[in-house]
Order: C-alpha cells, then structure tokens, then sequence
C-alpha cells in the first residue's frame, strides 16, 4: 500500500517523533510510504519514509497514494481535496489550543477513521464529538533510553526539564518557573538543567540554570540520565513520550495529570503526579523527591519495568493492522 503523511515539519519533538516511527514502521512491514514537506520546513529525525520536498501542502502537489494519514487539523483539506480515501490520526487535540478551536473541530467530524495515541485523547474525541476511535500506542527505543551511569554529572542534585520554543504555552513553562523559585529558595544546592530542542531559545531567567541541547536522542538520553529528577508540568497531553523515556533513562519523575500520562504513569509508584497549572504542588513534589533518597530510587526502579513494556515493534504492528483495516473503511 502506498501511504501519504502530509507534514508541515518534522521538527524534534514527540509529535513528529511519533510520525517517524510510525513512517519506518509502515515500510517495515511492507508498504511505501511518502512523507510530504514544504521546501523549508526542519527534517529532524531520519525516515525510511520517501521524503517529498513541495512547494505548499496543497493536493496537486501530492504524490499518488492509496491512503493519505493527515495528523493535524490544518493537514485534513489535503486529503479532502485529493479524493483518496485517508485515516485521521490523532497526536494531540487541537481545539484544545489552536486559534481556531471550531475549524479544528470540525476536521474530526469527517467521516473518516481515527487513530489515537491515549485513552484520554479517545475519551475527549468521543466526548466533544460521539466519535469513536482506534488506540495505538507509542513506545520508547531502550537501545539508546536507558541508564548512562552518568547522575549527578552537571552537578546536583539535578532537576531537568525539556524547553520547548514558542507556541508551547501549554508545556506548563511558566509554572515550572515558578515552582523552581520555591524549589531553589528552600533547597539551593538544586541544579536546573534544561534540555533545549532545537527551536528553544535561551530563556533568560532570573534563575540559576545549566542550557544544553540535544540535537539526537543519543544526547538527550545522556542528560536524562544525569538528572535526579525529570519534571513533566504540561497543562494537557496527547500521550507525553519524555517521562516515559525519562523512566527508561533512571531518573525520578515528576508529572503533571495532564490526560495522556495516565496510561503509564502511576502516583507512588513510578513517578509522583500533581494537578496541572499549579506551582506549589509541584514544587513541593520536587521537594519530596531530591529529600528522599529512598522513594526516589523505588519510583526508579518501577519507572525502570514500567518503560520496559512499551517499544515501538508494538506500535509497529498496530499500525499497520489498523492503517490496512480501515484505509477503506468509513469511520
């Protein structure tokens, strides 16, 4: 089957990451898979996948597909507009944050199938549309996340926290901020490292803080590892790949309960939640965790078996079960 992901970029992020792997994943197993991008847009992960390089995402620029996969809202009229039958696939809600909630919206009522990432995200699907959908979930590579033997190599103890560029407001930035001046206030020997993607500035706080980037996912497994503590304070989430990849590394986490976690992440066992958008209970839950040694090695060692279960050949054979099920179906 020939298999069309119309992309307006695949920067470094867990989105995109999503799409790589489920790219390759499709070749794999048999199809031809095309990813279509516009002339400038970043290409930060390698694919498998035949890369289009056009001048816009509009459908006389498409190449000829059996079945075309938009992921995002803004993506849906180039399946629309080219006749083929396509698979709405579902990373995050979009209404949630785009500036234009009811076009967005829209997108999901065509009466095509749909492919999430979380129970949560079927669950808000089917309650802002009575639309049902189909789960696959995404997985994490244990041959580069995993302990590097590295703690405490930037200093420590060692809080981390992933710096997303602009039009993230939902990452929880601004709460994390403001939780690490209660952290560092009570606990000033606290390293805060962040791990900037490639289109993070620098943030220029009025805090002490260690910058670095990870261009590869060999580098962001490294520093990963070398925290004491990963802290995940999203507002929402599709799914939430880092604190699973943050477990697989070693290293304690800190969440929100932003909706995608809650198929791996469990409170007091492999890592500690808190309600999204507040800044005292996540400083306070940081606090816990750099002061006891022992809980923070027990949530690493079940974040550790917890990680263990999740891989990408799973993902794989899901998607392409789902992918050659429902290219003709019609919802």
């Amino acid at each position: 089957m020939r298999i069309l992901f119309p992309m307006h970029s695949m920067e470094r992020g867990g989105g995109c990451r999503v799409v790589a792997e489920a790219a390759n994943g499709l070749i794999a197993r048999g199809h031809r898979v095309f990813v279509a991008l516009p002339e400038n847009a970043p290409l930060c992960w390698t694919l498998t996948a035949e890369v289009v390089r056009v001048p816009q995402l509009l459908p006389q620029f498409m190449p000829e597909t059996d079945v075309v996969i938009p992921t995002f809202y803004t993506t849906v009229p180039v399946a629309t507009g080219l006749g083929r039958p396509f698979i709405r696939f579902s990373l995050g809600f979009e209404p949630l944050w785009v500036p234009d909630p009811q076009t967005a919206l829209a997108t999901y009522r065509w009466p095509r199938p749909i492919i999430t990432i979380s129970t949560w995200l079927q669950e808000i699907i089917f309650k802002r549309t009575g639309r049902t959908s189909h789960l696959v979930h995404p997985g994490v590579d244990r041959a580069v996340f995993y302990p590097r033997g590295n703690k405490g190599a930037y200093g420590g103890p060692g809080v981390v926290f992933l710096l997303r560029g602009p039009g993230y407001s939902w990452k929880g930035a601004d709460v994390f901020w403001a939780a690490m001046r209660i952290v560092l206030a009570r606990h000033p020997a606290t390293k805060l490292v962040l791990i900037a993607n490639d289109e993070a500035a620098d943030p220029g706080l009025d805090l002490p803080y260690l910058l670095l980037r990870a261009p590869t996912d060999d580098a962001l497994a490294t520093a990963l590892s070398a925290g004491d503590v990963f802290v995940f304070p999203s507002l929402f989430e599709g799914f939430g790949l880092p604190p699973l990849e943050a477990m697989a590394c070693g290293t304690a986490v800190v969440a929100t309960d932003n909706g995608g976690v809650r198929d791996y992440a469990r409170h007091g066992v492999n890592c500690l939640l808190v309600p999204p958008g507040r800044a005292e209970p996540l400083a306070e839950a940081i606090l816990i965790l750099l002061g006891n040694a022992a809980l923070r090695e027990r949530l690493i060692a079940n974040g550790l078996a917890t990680a263990a279960a999740w891989n990408w050949y799973r993902f794989y054979d899901k998607m392409h079960h789902l992918v050659t099920g429902l290219a003709g179906a019609r919802r």
